[in-house]
């Protein structure tokens, strides 16, 4: 039987990490945990993190930046570092297993930090669909609405802010028509908050659509930001 999983490829308004490190290792091993971190914390100074006390080294600090690394299977204590500050952020402790793919995200405000790891399993038996999923990082907003083109996403309707409650149903990836489209986010009351005009959804793989930044902010906006996910074999 074929083992299958999903791996990033791209990602669209965020600057990217071309290599992939196992904790303190030169080597990567496919068969580990690979571990996607995006920052979307709201300080221009940007953030590190650090496994077990090793900071990592090969990361991109910087708003909209991701970072990757290889974890060994197992509980492992992941701490974000304001890198001002020298401070940690979120100080949390995970479980990592062998051959799952995982995204992180930091966001939140300032004055109160927040995180959520979940796990990248794709679609089965898709088709000719291609599999999106949608997450509200976004502050000062109450419940939106995504949508692909003018098809609504099962789980995506009256989304509030993610929170622990809510990842069991956010993180999983829903079938979605293929071709060239728009993706919106609405408010409660119909008005647009954020939008890609135009892209191109192709079959079988997977994209990450985040909502981020502030109502109102200036330096850190509304916006819609995604990601790109295959699945390897």
């Amino acid at each position: 039987m074929k083992k299958h999983s999903l791996f990033l490829i791209i990602v669209l308004s965020i600057l990217t990490l071309t290599s992939c490190l196992k904790e303190d290792d030169n080597y990567p091993d496919l068969n580990y945990p690979a571990v996607s971190l995006f920052n979307f914390y709201p300080k221009n100074t940007g953030i590190v993190y650090a496994v077990n006390g090793n900071l990592l080294n090969q990361i991109n600090p910087n708003y909209k930046g991701i970072s990757m690394f290889y974890a060994i299977p197992g509980n492992k204590k992941l701490q974000v570092i304001d890198r001002l500050d020298n401070k940690a952020i979120i100080d949390t402790t995970l479980t990592f297993a062998d051959s799952v793919v995982y995204s992180c995200m930091v966001y939140g405000t300032q004055e109160d930090p927040e995180f959520i790891r979940v796990p990248d399993v794709e679609l089965k038996n898709a088709g000719t669909k291609t599999g999106v999923r949608f997450f509200h990082l976004a502050n000062g907003v109450e419940k939106v609405n995504f949508k692909v083109g003018t098809q609504e996403i099962v789980g995506s309707t009256n989304r509030v802010k993610e929170n622990p409650s809510t990842l069991a149903q956010t993180q999983i990836f829903r079938e979605s028509n293929t071709g060239k489209t728009s993706v919106t986010v609405t408010d409660d009351k119909g008005a647009v908050l954020a939008k890609i005009d135009e892209i191109e959804l192709e079959k079988n793989k997977h994209y990450n659509f985040v909502l981020i930044g502030s109502k109102g902010d200036s330096n850190y906006p509304l916006e819609l930001t995604y990601s790109v996910y295959y699945i390897t074999e």
